[in-house]
């Protein structure tokens, strides 16, 4: 059976998790360049969040508001945990 859960990130060391996440996603696995991935909006714009699976961090994704419109960006999830729909949640 496997606990997989989201949560809203509180504090620098999860956003950095969340980062990091992304980094091996889009920046190691994609090629998309580091100066495009991370923008301003990581470090201050954004609400951030976490999801755990079995307690390992394995997924990010970020929420930003343009013009009062709420946008879902920069979901990530690490290879070894695809394929289960755990992105869907």
């Amino acid at each position: 059976m496997t606990d997989f859960r989201i949560d809203k990130v509180d504090g620098p060391d999860d956003v950095q998790t969340c980062l990091d996440i992304r980094n091996t996603v889009f920046v190691e696995e994609q090629g998309v360049p580091v100066d495009m991935e991370i923008d301003a909006q990581d470090h201050g714009g954004a609400t951030h969040f976490l999801g755990r699976l079995n307690g390992k961090s394995v997924a990010a994704a970020r929420i930003c508001v343009f013009d009062g419109v709420a946008k879902i960006q920069r979901v990530a999830m690490l290879v070894e945990a695809r394929g289960n729909g755990h992105g869907a949640a």
